[in-house]
């Protein structure tokens, strides 16, 4: 939406927005934690979640803890001007991916429509850069 008010400020909206993302996840899943709406997969070690349906992985804790240091990461490489959103967005997605394996659907499925989600926005985010990359190279050819 901002994008279209002021076009001139695009790629820094844009840019702005990703690097908000794994804070704004974290958040919501502290938010998560103390509901008790996502349900890790069945484990009886450290930081267990007690609930109706016995000990569960606390998947909350740890999808804040690493969304929490990624937003930490994203932020350095920020001010460093080495961030680049497509990457970033894609690295979010897989951590998603693969801490999504730790989720109690996992127990009934393969693979959920969370992480197929996920797969598609990493092969669109990947088509993009690329594309990115070699229009970058033609204008600094000429």
């Amino acid at each position: 939406m901002f994008t279209r008010i002021t076009p001139k400020y695009k790629e820094v909206f844009f840019e702005s927005f990703v690097v908000a993302l794994p804070l704004m996840y974290g958040v919501a899943k502290i938010g998560c934690a103390f509901a008790g709406c996502c349900e890790g997969l069945p484990y009886n070690g450290f930081m267990r979640v007690h609930t109706d349906k016995g000990n569960l992985f606390p998947i909350q804790k740890l999808e804040s803890a690493v969304f929490l240091l990624l937003f930490a990461f994203s932020i350095v490489l920020y001010f460093k001007k080495r961030f680049n959103p497509l990457v970033a967005s894609s690295i979010y997605a897989i951590a998603k991916i693969a801490l999504d394996f730790l989720r109690y659907a996992h127990l009934y499925h393969v693979i959920t429509a969370t992480q197929v989600m996920c797969v598609v926005i990493v092969v669109l985010f990947i088509f993009l850069n690329r594309r990115q990359a070699k229009t970058i190279k033609l204008y600094s050819d000429e």
